[in-house]
């Protein structure tokens, strides 16, 4: 134990946070709290990514565990819910990368504060439409709970104005989520027609996750 008190110094992000909640359970906070105000040393905090720390190596797992430490430490729920945003940044549309880093992320997410989207409010959309949409949006939205959800919102008619979306978030923190807008006809009326339509995938192979570009050609 003494000689990890006096080499902590020359050891990674990763190894201080574990060494300083080894340190913190045997043998008080003194010399923890030291390791933690060297590591804070590395902490960069954005408005959109929230706080993280400036690294290369081992990031996810080194970023759970200073969220753990800072619990111990100092009950920091403030910092730990900005941490929270950057660890949900980096599952984005894919993963976490693996089973293990996954596992340790929701563990990170679930754990020792309250959660991340709790009072969320859904996004206000708007439309560049001269239609009247604003009631059926309503609808739609009113039974979103907790910033978790996904609604759909049809229309018998509608214009140009909807290829145009503004966006307003109404709550204190960054929200995450896709908007697809979809034009579906009945495709009988236009069988007798002399064209010719024509599909491809132009991104093969792709995986979960991957922007896909598809090309329609209309002869």
């Amino acid at each position: 134990m003494e000689l990890i008190k006096n080499s902590w110094r020359d050891k990674s992000l990763y190894e201080k946070t574990l060494i300083a909640l080894t340190l913190n359970k045997q043998l008080g906070k003194s010399i923890s709290l030291e390791i933690l105000e060297d590591i804070e040393k590395n902490i960069l905090i954005d408005e959109n990514l929230g706080l993280y720390l400036n690294i290369e190596d081992k990031k996810i797992i080194t970023h759970t565990a200073v969220m753990e430490l800072f619990h111990e430490l100092e009950k920091n729920s403030k910092s730990i819910e900005l941490m929270k945003i950057w660890l949900i940044e980096q599952k984005g549309i894919r993963d976490w990368k693996s089973s293990i880093l996954t596992a340790d992320s929701i563990y990170a997410l679930l754990s020792n504060s309250r959660w991340i989207l709790d009072n969320i409010k859904p996004i206000d959309i708007l439309f560049k439409s001269k239609i009247d949409y604003q009631d059926n949006l309503k609808k739609v939205t009113k039974n979103i709970k907790d910033g978790v959800g996904y609604y759909k919102l049809e229309f018998d008619k509608f214009d140009r104005g909807f290829s145009k979306i503004q966006l307003k978030n109404p709550n204190d923190k960054p929200i995450w989520g896709h908007i697809y807008l979809e034009y579906i006809t009945d495709s009988s009326k236009y069988k007798n027609l002399p064209i010719k339509v024509e599909k491809s995938i132009r991104n093969r192979p792709f995986s979960l996750g991957d922007i896909v570009n598809i090309e329609i050609k209309i002869n």
